[in-house]
């Protein structure tokens, strides 16, 4: 451990050939200057150094990252923390430092020493060679500078580019990306905001006999997650970097130049891993014992047996984050990441003569990343699988027990996908399935009581499709004896009802449109019950959609959660005596989604029924007052008086 206290205004050395910087906290921005924020970034550099390694004859990159920040409230402590993953195969970490000045001018230095140095592990990996080195000072006074250092070595420039993010969650007043090869080198280079190109080439100089390109960008505001929008990384403006051209030994170099020569590199690299070996071929008879001819029936056999006889589960080696373990291994030991069970699914279709191709993927939270330039990191975090059935291509993702063949979880729709082909595959999209391939049909059933105790009743969900797979995920997943209190939250009744006698069906997912159902007995919270007398309907369940701040200007997409149907009937049976005062209908349709609202009296029971179509999957800014106005319209539905109440009361 290295901790070293100092003068303001002495050079505190950081290793590696480079240094702190000189702090003058007078010049610095104040608290009142950056408010309401709790700190700014004064500077934020990523120096990306392109050379030739002459031992291995290859390229290689060093990316240094500095970053000065003035930190204000201990809100903004997290800022000062900082992290590198890294690999023994293709990505070293050489220097990683963060140092706290405070302003009397006194500072403390640590190291890599003073580092949590841990395996890369989520929770769905049961070992990898990656590792991550958190460095988090342990102490950082209220107002105080803090500088990091990171620097690591990435090789294999082929799959590999560089990125980084002009812009961060507090403000910046200065950023920048310089980029340093030889003479004669050359990098392709991109620009992109939420997806989008964005014009902006670097300046371009030589210095010391190396050509250096840059981008900086000064008093950028802070990045704002807005509600239902995209996350800061996508809101802000991003530079890609991949090495296009290069000379070794060997003479020129250049690295790949479209998606389809990515595709065919990396359909090499898997090949080998995807042998239709006797046992292999073994096994899909043995499935397909018995099974139609028709190739979706078969496909959807081979699917189901790996979606539910293969855990998910990896081991990442070396270019193991990149390519699946041999198929028959995968098979024997009964678990596989999402490379492994896509390729242990395509040798089996193979092993039936049905073809199918490998495909990278972004699996996004509701914003598909459009691909950048042809490099494998930056451009996908998943594999799946195209299969090409005679009557065409279904994208299939089998690492997921909860969506059957011919559908999508939800992260991988309206996604750009590169499919590996021999000869090289072209981007396409993954379907976005439509409103009514996402369904939830819900039935609430409820006895109001003469003496205003307790309601009680009935419920059925039935749902399909997107809607079906969190609630498919949640029974799979937990014990039976837990079922009801996880299935819960999923009834739409306000606060946490309690549930009992849950019976289901169709957990398993089978076929695209077969609904997953439980049913049960209801009790609302006491809460709602006092509400009765004269309520609304937000009083007694959850809103249909979510709501939106009434004022202000967007400046990123809405995501209204995937096209789907949702349909609530709430059935509240009454004393005979009581009489009902209910709110007329409302309809709504726009070019985003349709509502309808009903209540009626049928004998003593008042019927609730409430449907809610959504149309697309996000909206655009541009477009954003239009939805609030609808929004706003339907929490206004909502919040109509209904007035329940002996008839004497009534009158």
């Amino acid at each position: 451990m290295h901790r070293r206290i100092h003068l303001l205004g002495w050079l505190v050395l950081a290793g590696c050939g480079g240094g702190w910087s000189t702090i003058d906290f007078a010049a610095l921005p104040t608290a009142a200057d950056v408010a309401p924020h709790p700190g700014v970034v004064l500077d934020d550099t990523l120096d990306i150094r392109f050379d030739l390694d002459q031992a291995k004859n290859a390229p290689f990159a060093t990316l240094t990252r500095r970053r000065t920040m003035r930190l204000f409230e201990p809100s903004a402590r997290h800022h000062a923390t900082a992290w590198a993953w890294y690999a023994p195969d293709h990505q070293a970490l050489l220097d990683l430092r963060v140092r706290v000045v405070d302003a009397r001018g006194h500072d403390r230095t640590y190291d890599r020493d003073d580092a949590e140095d841990a395996p890369l592990r989520p929770s769905f990996v049961l070992f990898s060679d990656r590792r991550s080195a958190t460095l988090k000072p342990p102490v950082v006074p209220d107002d105080a500078v803090v500088e990091t250092r990171v620097v690591t070595r990435v090789d294999d420039l082929r799959l590999y580019g560089a990125w980084f993010t002009l812009g961060d969650t507090l403000p910046v007043r200065h950023a920048a990306v310089r980029v340093s090869m030889p003479v004669g080198w050359s990098i392709r280079w991109r620009t992109t905001r939420l997806g989008e190109p964005v014009e902006r080439p670097p300046t371009e100089r030589v210095e010391a006999g190396r050509r250096v390109l840059e981008w900086q960008r000064h008093d950028l505001p802070a990045i704002v997650r807005e509600p239902h929008g995209p996350p800061a990384w996508q809101v802000a403006e991003r530079v890609h970097v991949q090495l296009a051209e290069w000379a070794d030994r060997d003479g020129p170099q250049r690295g790949f130049e479209t998606p389809e020569q990515l595709s065919a590199h990396m359909h090499a690299l898997h090949a080998p891993r995807a042998e239709v070996t006797p046992p292999l071929k073994a096994l899909a008879a043995g499935i397909l014992e018995g099974a139609p001819p028709a190739p979706r029936e078969r496909a959807r056999r081979l699917y189901d047996w790996v979606q539910r006889n293969i855990r998910y589960c990896a081991i990442s080696v070396g270019l193991g984050g990149w390519v699946p373990h041999p198929a028959e291994q995968v098979k024997d030991v009964g678990y596989g990441d999402c490379k492994d069970k896509a390729n242990l699914l395509g040798v089996l279709l193979a092993a039936d003569g049905i073809p199918s191709r490998q495909a990278a993927v972004y699996a996004h939270d509701g914003f598909p990343l459009p691909f950048g330039l042809p490099t494998v990191v930056g451009n996908s975090n998943h594999q799946i699988l195209v299969v090409d059935l005679p009557e065409g291509p279904v994208v299939a993702d089998p690492t997921t027990r909860v969506v059957p063949f011919g559908a999508l979880p939800a992260a991988d729709q309206d996604a750009e996908l590169l499919p590996f082909t021999a000869d090289g595959a072209g981007l396409m999209r993954s379907p976005l399935a439509g409103p009514e391939a996402n369904t939830a049909d819900d039935v609430v059933r409820l006895t109001v009581p003469a003496d205003g105790g307790p309601l009680t009743g009935t419920f059925v969900l039935r749902r399909t499709g997107t809607r079906a797979a969190a609630l498919r995920s949640t029974l799979l997943t937990q014990p039976a004896a837990r079922h009801a209190e996880a299935v819960a939250p999923f009834v739409a009744l306000r606060g946490r009802p309690a549930l009992a006698a849950l019976v289901t069906e169709g957990v398993e997912a089978s076929r695209p449109g077969v609904p997953v159902t439980v049913l049960g007995q209801v009790r609302p919270g006491s809460a709602v019950a006092a509400q009765l007398r004269t309520f609304r309907l937000t009083d007694l369940v959850d809103p249909a959609i979510f709501r939106l701040p009434a004022t202000g200007k967007r400046r990123t997409p809405v995501d209204l959660g995937g096209p789907r149907t949702e349909r609530l009937r709430v059935a509240l049976a009454l004393p005979p005596t009581w009489a009902a005062s209910l709110p007329p209908p409302v309809e709504l349709d726009d070019d985003h989604l349709r509502y309808t609202l009903r209540w009626a009296r049928e004998g003593d029971t008042v019927h609730v029924d409430r449907t809610l179509l959504v149309r697309r999957a996000r909206v655009p800014a541009h477009e954003y007052d239009a939805l609030r106005v609808t929004l706003a319209a339907i929490r206004a539905a909502e919040r109509s008086p209904a007035r329940i109440a002996p008839t004497e009361a009534h009158r």
